[in-house]
């Protein structure tokens, strides 16, 4: 007899602490809804964007010639093969659009393949004359204002216009 008052109490308890907040937000009728939502779905891929972009590569870090050539068609927006390569994207504080452009390609690949930094653009600038970058999204306007010209000139750079 002890045990089933135990257990009506536990039941008692849980759906008071638990149902009750759920039931009372909304948040139950999402988690039982049948089509998923934005928030609850893992797959959900970012639309681009709109506007202008420069996106460097560093081809010293991607040296078969094959590989690199699907991941510039992957940040031209073409889909491609698999990859199976991870990336480290930066993009400079002041750039949210080039920020939300590396969101969108980043939710087209598989969890955890693409990696999403912000750093400041001189910073990003001058590792990247360096070459010690792996990929690099800029507005143009950006690329424009911080004189991005210097890596685009250079040797071991591919570069993706938007």
């Amino acid at each position: 007899m002890n045990v089933l008052i135990h257990i009506a109490s536990l039941v008692v308890s849980l759906v008071l602490f638990v149902g009750v907040p759920l039931a009372m937000t909304g948040q139950l009728g999402q988690l039982t809804a049948a089509t998923p939502d934005v928030v609850s779905s893992a797959t959900h891929m970012i639309d681009a964007p709109s506007g202008n972009y420069v996106i460097f590569l560093n081809a010293q870090r991607h040296t078969d010639p094959d590989v690199r050539q699907r991941w510039m068609s992957f940040l031209k927006g073409q889909d491609t093969e698999l990859i199976m390569e991870d990336l480290s994207c930066v993009t400079c504080s002041g750039d949210p659009s080039a920020h939300d452009l590396a969101l969108s390609l980043q939710s087209r690949l598989a969890e955890n393949q693409m990696t999403v930094r912000v750093e400041n653009p001189m910073l990003a600038l001058s590792k990247a004359e360096h070459g010690y970058f792996d990929v690099l999204v800029l507005s143009s306007e950006a690329a424009e204002q911080y004189n991005a010209e210097t890596v685009e000139n250079l040797d071991f750079v591919e570069v993706v216009r938007r």
